[in-house]
């Protein structure tokens, strides 16, 4: 099954295509951190346990705190004083989430 788009609409016409016999023997979906799918999915099924792989989880972790943490801290320096320092912080992304 292939379908375009990243709305419930999808996810619902997907459980439609496979139908309810076969969803019910469903344990678990993997989707990548997209809340509506995770939604549509808890709509009809709502003892299906979600599961994101591993690289969502590490993406959204670099994205929404190591990268906020580095720029708090770029800032601070600089406000500090330590303006070498901050530009070399800023450079370091790369090496923080590897």
């Amino acid at each position: 099954y292939l379908a375009h788009g990243k709305k419930k609409a999808v996810v619902f016409e997907f459980m439609d295509h496979v139908g309810d016999e076969w969803m019910s023997k469903v344990e678990a979906v993997a989707c990548d951190m997209n809340s509506d799918f995770e939604e549509a999915f808890k709509v009809r099924y709502p003892k299906l346990d979600i599961v994101y792989d591993r690289f969502q989880i590490i993406k959204n972790f670099n994205d929404k705190v190591v990268s906020e943490i580095r720029k708090d801290e770029q800032r601070r320096l600089a406000e500090e004083g330590s303006p070498e320092a901050a530009k070399l912080l800023k450079n370091s992304r790369y090496i923080l989430m590897s």
